[in-house]
């Protein structure tokens, strides 16, 4: 009876050791083959005392748009979720948005918008968009949209990106010589043309900033931003050209005398005080004499040493900034440019001296144009004559002027009503 008991016994302890063993596969198993979403499992147990919020989200339900109203600055991103799904759920609060940043590893940026699924009744999708701003530092803007269940799970759209507008401007170095069209913004890889016009024949377009010389330009877009300068050059003063010297004091000499329209011709001859060109050059038809130049009525006892614009040939004649020289402006040519004398200058047969600047290269050519006295033309081909806009100080009756030939180059003074050439000048 005892053994009968024992074996009882045994077989009891059998079966629970048996059963024992059954139960620890199977919570073995229920951890092994059914696999979670991995934010699913790192958020496991947040909501296990309210079965209805426990709701793994799906990739199906949260969709990454598209990306409209694309600025230099700005971008509108949209996403997209399937609402007729999230609404099976009850008293869930979903959350969904879109993350965005400048680098693909970095979405520092976060817009969200926040339902309950109370409010999502009769939604089967919902389109969804975030203005993003103060991007103007940015060439490229990554971005995903993201589902966020009851502030813990969240699921992401896929990552996408897009072009921000490259911004060109495009500036004149002078307003004044010329206006400039092309500024604007501009998707990368867009053709551009850019256009650089002279305000007037005074002036000509050189090149861009960077060196190009192309007018007009056409710009492919390759980068976030760019600046783009036209230079423009001034050539000319009111129709009339010149040369820049280089001079200290940032004088500019005409490229040719009064009257002429190259710098081989002579041009015209005036006299002192005079503006317009006569048939004899003597004291008795001088503007400002009656008694053969013993008495003048202006440039004497009024103590003005200099050429009124009224009464400067290079003014009157030409306009805008134009005036004669001063003997002081003669002194700085001489003092800063090499004076070489040619009988031929340029191929065209005409003597004169050319006028090189020790500062820039840059030069001028001063015709050996004579003068004129009484009605006849000397010294023409073999000296020049050039008049200065002083009259010598305490001696009114004359004048300063330059003088050259092909052995001397110097200063002197003479009687006003000689007919002399005159080289204008303007800052």
């Amino acid at each position: 009876m005892k053994k009968l008991n024992f074996l009882v016994a045994v077989c009891c302890m059998l079966a629970v050791f048996t059963a024992m063993s059954i139960t620890f596969v199977s919570c073995k198993k229920d951890k092994t083959d059914e696999p979670k979403d991995p934010i699913t499992e790192q958020n496991e147990g947040e909501n296990k005392d309210n079965p209805d919020n426990d709701v793994t989200p799906s990739f199906a339900w949260i969709t990454t748009g598209g990306a409209t109203d694309v600025t230099y600055s700005s971008v509108t991103l949209w996403g997209q979720i399937n609402t007729d799904t999230l609404v099976s759920f009850n008293n869930v609060q979903w959350d969904w948005g879109i993350e965005y940043g400048h680098k693909e590893e970095i979405l520092s940026h976060r817009a969200t918008k926040t339902i309950c699924t109370s409010d999502l009744q009769g939604v089967n999708t919902d389109e969804y968009s975030v203005a993003c701003t103060g991007l103007s530092g940015d060439t490229i803007i990554y971005y995903n949209a993201y589902l966020l269940q009851n502030k813990v799970k969240y699921i992401f759209g896929e990552m996408d990106s897009v072009y921000l507008l490259s911004r060109i401007t495009v500036n004149s170095n002078n307003d004044n010589y010329g206006t400039v069209s092309g500024s604007g913004d501009y998707a990368f890889g867009t053709e551009v043309a850019l256009t650089a016009t002279p305000q007037s024949n005074d002036f000509y377009f050189e090149q861009w900033s960077d060196g190009n010389t192309e007018n007009p330009r056409t710009l492919t877009i390759k980068e976030k931003n760019a600046t783009y300068t036209a230079i423009f050059v001034k050539i000319a003063e009111n129709g009339h050209e010149f040369i820049d010297l280089g001079l200290p004091s940032g004088l500019k000499w005409a490229t040719c005398n009064v009257g002429a329209t190259s710098p081989e011709e002579y041009g015209n001859y005036y006299a002192w005080g005079e503006t317009a060109t006569k048939e004899t050059y003597d004291w008795s038809n001088y503007f400002d004499t009656s008694d053969g130049g013993s008495t003048f009525t202006k440039y004497t006892t009024d103590g003005k040493t200099t050429l009124e614009p009224e009464d400067d040939a290079a003014a009157v004649n030409w306009g805008g900034q134009w005036r004669m020289p001063t003997d002081a402006e003669w002194t700085e040519l001489r003092e800063n440019c090499e004076w070489t004398w040619t009988d031929d200058y340029n191929g065209t047969g005409v003597a004169g001296r050319i006028v090189t600047s020790n500062i820039n290269g840059n030069h001028i050519f001063l015709p050996a144009a004579g003068y004129r006295n009484n009605d006849d033309l000397r010294d023409a081909g073999s000296s020049g004559y050039y008049r200065s806009s002083s009259l010598r100080t305490g001696y009114p009756v004359n004048a300063w002027y330059v003088l050259f030939g092909s052995d001397l180059v110097g200063v002197y003074d003479v009687s006003r009503y000689y007919g002399k050439s005159v080289r204008p000048v303007f800052k």
